[in-house]
């Protein structure tokens, strides 16, 4: 999937409440866009290095 303009700002697991509509054990990976506005994607941990390879991550 591509996203373009998309930077990968963050990795979190989620929320006690997220956990009950998607799967507890996944990451979620904050893409943020150069123009403004963000998206979350839930991944499995082990596809998260895979997503990292297709949206640059933001410079520290």
């Amino acid at each position: 999937m591509a996203l373009p303009g998309a930077r990968a700002t963050g990795i979190r697991v989620p929320s006690m409440k997220e956990g009950i509509s998607i799967n507890p054990g996944s990451r979620i990976v904050t893409c943020s866009y150069d123009g403004g506005g963000s998206i979350e994607i839930a991944v499995m941990p082990l596809d998260v290095r895979e997503l990292l390879e297709s949206v640059p991550q933001a410079e520290s």
